[in-house]
């Protein structure tokens, strides 16, 4: 680490436990959080990920976008902070969820937007549509399953412990790496079934 982070590091250390200390109080007397503002750079904007799912409607997009400015705050914290207490066996559950949120919100619009699913469908839904589709593989499908699983199973995290506390923690390694295979099997189904009929090669 170089010494002038090393050195912020410090004085946002004792900063906040001083913040930690006073804050009850604080809340008792005036009601309000203290709201500071987050840092914006942390948070990647619309724009950055524009070209990602050439696919999606503007609304979609914007939808997926609000899911991955979440993980990018959940990404600070977890690249700041060690949790050593007893909410520790949940750490990795926390810093998943809002990855494997992204990889649900992107299946459910894509899948909207081709109406192979009603408004309001679930995740288990949605992806056994597109898999009926051809648009995913029954291989990414069960991946998927998986991991939604994972998401509902706060009781078993609990229980079980597991990796909780690493730099890159096995459930958040998967799910970041299933968004991933899922927007490339969608580019592709989207390319070879979808684009064509939108934009025909041949010529008057």
């Amino acid at each position: 680490m170089d010494e002038p982070l090393a050195e912020v590091i410090t004085v946002f250390e004792h900063a906040s436990w001083r913040i930690a200390d006073r804050l009850p109080e604080h809340l008792k007397r005036n009601k309000q959080p203290l709201a500071l503002p987050f840092p914006s750079c942390v948070i990647r904007p619309l724009a950055v990920h524009y070209d990602r799912w050439p696919y999606l409607s503007e609304s979609g997009k914007k939808a997926v976008v609000c899911v991955i400015q979440l993980c990018d705050f959940v990404w600070w914290q977890r690249n700041v902070w060690r949790i050593d207490m007893f909410s520790q066996p949940l750490w990795e559950w926390y810093c998943t969820v809002p990855v494997i949120a992204v990889s649900e919100t992107l299946a459910y619009e894509f899948a909207r937007q081709l109406k192979l699913v009603e408004k309001g469908a679930g995740s288990k839904k949605v992806i056994n549509a597109l898999q009926v589709q051809g648009a995913i593989s029954g291989k990414l499908r069960k991946q998927l399953r998986k991991l939604q699983n994972y998401k509902n199973g706060t009781h078993r995290c609990s229980a079980d412990g597991g990796e909780v506390y690493a730099v890159k923690p096995k459930m958040y390694g998967d799910a970041v790496r299933a968004v991933h295979k899922l927007e490339k099997a969608l580019r592709v189904y989207w390319e070879q079934s979808i684009r064509p009929e939108l934009f025909p090669t041949n010529r008057v």
